[in-house]
């Protein structure tokens, strides 16, 4: 307020200042008279101003050589910007010490409960009602599981109340990890053993379900996880299995069929993202799907090398044309594993079925040609070597399209004759009586 009055009273002053030194210079003394009275001098108000400001500079001043008092300051500055931050964190500090206070409790409580004597007692029991019953089961499977020539014994342990069995090799020297001297496979078998031992101690009202259970194992071990499994099924036990491998799913089904058991299949797919997992039937592995089927996924490949803007004369696409071709070889073969010979023999499968030579839809005469023909085309541009005069252009869309007709008119062909093969009188029957009206 008092800075505002001097600031007004010295505005004045200049104005009236400025007015008398034109009169002046303009000699007109009798307008002097005219002039208002100055405000009230604010002499005094300047006085006690500079009183005041003298009296904050000394008392700055003496704040700024009072060091002690300064460092407070400090102090209370930085107490409060701590405040500031614990407040800000503060949920999160009273959780974690919650927790601190948790564990600390836990721990005092272990430390006040001695599980020794918990251990011995397990420890009893189990030699008396488990150990050597599961000794027994485990050399049964390692029997089965072809693994009775490694020096493997089962050792057992208490510790801190909990019951641990262990399967490791008897060596002269201690080895700290089977996996040092097993292969693979091995330890994949010695799993299982364990595993499948270890079920004797379970009733057989409780299924078992098992992923891959025979990645990196040889063909005869193979064999055998695919005997013991359906074995299992075959007490009832419900035995669900996971597999990637074609040839296991083969053995599987030859063993269940030998065991009396029932199957039931489903054939699993990724659609991508997060759809995996899905149950389709539509989505079998190429070396399962029929014939027909193929040849239909043949087309859709040629539709998008189509819609790729497929050109005879551009060498980017051989890849794709080599894996068409190469498909197609592939359903010529399948054509006559599953349909000219019926199934007698496959790929896939140890066994001869020779039921199914009844049904054995083969014409020499007529599908050698047919069949030679089809596969030698596809040679030409498959993953097979080629021949050194072979041509070495891409086929066009038009001798594609007649390559995939081809091999369909034989795969329709072929299944018609296979159903009247089915449809025809049986040899067992002897010739059907004819009757005369």
């Amino acid at each position: 307020m008092q800075t505002s009055l001097i600031a007004d009273f010295y505005a004045q002053l200049s104005v009236r200042h400025e007015a008398l030194e034109t009169l002046i210079n303009d000699e007109r003394y009798e307008a002097f008279e005219g002039f208002d009275p100055l405000p009230e001098s604010p002499e005094e108000v300047i006085r006690t101003e500079i009183e005041t400001l003298g009296a904050e500079i000394e008392a700055l001043e003496e704040q700024g050589q009072d060091e002690g008092r300064l460092q407070r300051l400090n102090a209370a500055r930085a107490e409060q910007l701590d405040q500031k931050r614990l407040s800000e964190v503060l949920d999160t500090v009273l959780q974690r010490r919650n927790r601190l206070e948790e564990r600390l409790q836990i721990l005092e409580c272990r430390s006040q409960c001695r599980s020794d004597p918990v251990t011995r007692q397990i420890t009893a029991r189990r030699r008396v009602i488990m150990t050597q019953s599961l000794k027994s089961a485990l050399d049964d499977e390692l029997e089965a599981l072809k693994l009775k020539h490694l020096p493997l014994d089962m050792s057992d342990r208490g510790q801190a109340g909990e019951s641990i069995v262990e399967v490791s090799l008897a060596a002269h020297r201690q080895i700290r990890k089977n996996s040092e001297i097993l292969s693979e496979g091995e330890q994949r078998a010695l799993a299982l053993s364990c595993f499948l031992g270890e079920l004797n101690e379970v009733g057989s009202e409780h299924g078992i379900i098992v992923d891959d259970p025979v990645s990196s194992l040889d063909h005869t071990r193979m064999e055998s996880v695919a005997k013991r499994l359906a074995e299992e099924a075959a007490k009832g036990r419900q035995v669900i299995i996971f597999t990637h491998n074609i040839l296991f799913h083969s053995m599987m089904q030859s063993e269940a069929r030998k065991a009396g058991v029932s199957c039931h299949y489903e054939w699993m797919t990724s659609l991508g993202g997060d759809m995996f997992g899905v149950i389709d039937e539509a989505h079998k592995p190429w070396q399962m799907q029929k014939p027909p089927q193929r040849v239909q996924d043949v087309r859709e490949d040629f539709a998008a090398l189509k819609r790729d803007g497929y050109d005879p004369g551009n060498v980017d696409h051989r890849p794709k044309v080599v894996l068409l071709y190469s498909a197609m070889r592939e359903t010529w073969e399948k054509t006559v594993e599953d349909i000219i010979f019926n199934g007698v023999i496959q790929r896939f499968k140890p066994e001869i079925q020779t039921q199914r030579l009844q049904q054995v839809a083969f014409d020499p005469n007529a599908d050698y040609p047919t069949i030679f023909e089809g596969m030698k085309r596809c040679s030409h541009y498959s993953g097979h070597d080629r021949a050194e005069d072979l041509p070495t252009e891409l086929p066009d869309e038009a001798q594609i399209e007649a390559d995939i007709d081809a091999l369909n008119d034989f795969v329709r062909a072929a299944r018609e004759r296979q159903n009247a093969f089915a449809n025809a009188p049986r040899y067992e029957h002897g010739p059907e009586p004819e009757f005369l009206v």
